[in-house]
């Protein structure tokens, strides 16, 4: 789980959660949304009014785990990847 940065907006602070990531021996246990409470339970300790998390749109059981809690998409964000290296 990478907690990448909290920001002061002119609503509150705001956690953001760039990844988490389970080990696939891991998934499918409840780990995920383990990780999620306790990221959520820190920003709230912190004073976090509102968290917000990137996700990628093919990764369909972590939009099935955010959308369960409650998360909504607000917009969409063109990623670039870089191919393994080398080519």
């Amino acid at each position: 789980l990478i907690l990448s940065n909290l920001a002061d907006l002119p609503t509150g602070r705001v956690g953001h959660i760039s990844q988490l990531a389970i080990d696939t021996h891991f998934r499918h246990r409840g780990a995920g949304r383990m990780l999620l409470f306790a990221a959520l339970a820190r920003f709230s300790e912190l004073g976090c009014s509102h968290a917000t998390l990137t996700v990628t749109s093919a990764n369909s059981p972590a939009l099935s785990l955010y959308q369960s809690l409650g998360f909504t998409e607000r917009s969409r964000l063109w990623a670039y990847v870089w191919p393994l290296w080398p080519v």
